[in-house]
């Protein structure tokens, strides 16, 4: 009896035994596999800012000398150098089909021709999409530009902090472009949206000339400020290029003990 009850207890403790390895032989293998995820994740997040500083590279020595050159080109376009004079003089002749802005006299009085149907601006239109495509595409490479520079800030140290600085000035000088190029697409909706409400009146009254000329000033006061918008593009895109391009060391490396460069 007692050999059984020994024999019993010591299966019951080579059990408990064999429990306790297999338990802690789990654990060990969670310990790897979280390990590995750990390890997957930093080789993960090393490619990340790799490709980021790839694709950094190839717009600053590349596509944003291209892109400048682009910009000058469309700033001497035909749509974009027209005089005021020209400007006003097309948009009030901007005819609907069979129809014609001109003014004519009735009578004693010389009055707008009242419009049944106006149409579209298609120069102002034309620009518009212009700028927008332009403007989307400068957005993604300044966005590309601008996380290579925040992921190459280092960590904050006291003093020696010059470069660090011309790092966050460069980034500012990005963050305002990009606000101005969201602030031409906020334009360009409100313009369309002021502008239908001006045409559902002048339809619903065509003896009022006032709403037919608010139309005209309209386009011409949008024509103005996508003229504008479009030197600012030009001048803004030039002048961070020739910032980052002017700094580049002090960009990649912003203190001299850092030696790292993770453009290359």
């Amino acid at each position: 009896y007692q050999r059984r009850v020994r024999g019993s207890v010591v299966e019951k403790n080579r059990a408990t035994h064999m429990s306790r390895s297999r338990e802690k032989e789990r654990e060990k293998e969670k310990e790897r596999e979280k390990g590995k995820d750990e390890i997957d994740a930093e080789e993960k997040v090393g490619t990340f800012k790799q490709e980021v500083a790839k694709s950094a590279q190839e717009i600053l020595n590349k596509k944003m000398p291209e892109k400048i050159v682009h910009l000058l080109s469309i700033s001497k376009d035909k749509l974009f150098t027209m005089t005021f004079a020209e400007a006003r003089t097309l948009f009030e002749s901007n005819p609907s089909e069979g129809q014609s802005n001109k003014k004519r006299k009735l009578e004693e009085t010389e009055q707008t021709a009242p419009l049944t149907d106006i149409p579209d601006n298609k120069p102002l239109i034309e620009m518009m999409n212009i700028l927008k495509t332009e403007t989307l595409e400068l957005t993604e490479m300044v966005n590309t530009v601008k996380l290579w520079i925040q992921l190459n800030i280092p960590r904050i140290e006291d003093g020696n902090n010059f470069g660090v600085g011309i790092q966050e000035e460069t980034i500012n000088e990005l963050g305002r472009f990009e606000d101005s190029s969201f602030s031409l697409l906020d334009t360009v909706s409100k313009y369309f949206a002021t502008r239908a409400k001006l045409v559902c009146k002048s339809k619903k009254n065509p003896e009022i000339a006032d709403y037919q000329q608010s139309i005209i000033e309209l386009d011409e006061k949008t024509y103005i400020f996508l003229r504008l918008t479009c030197l600012d593009i030009r001048n803004s895109f030039s002048i961070i290029y020739d910032m980052i391009t002017k700094n580049l060391d002090k960009i990649k490396s912003p203190r001299p003990h850092n030696h790292i460069h993770t453009l290359y």
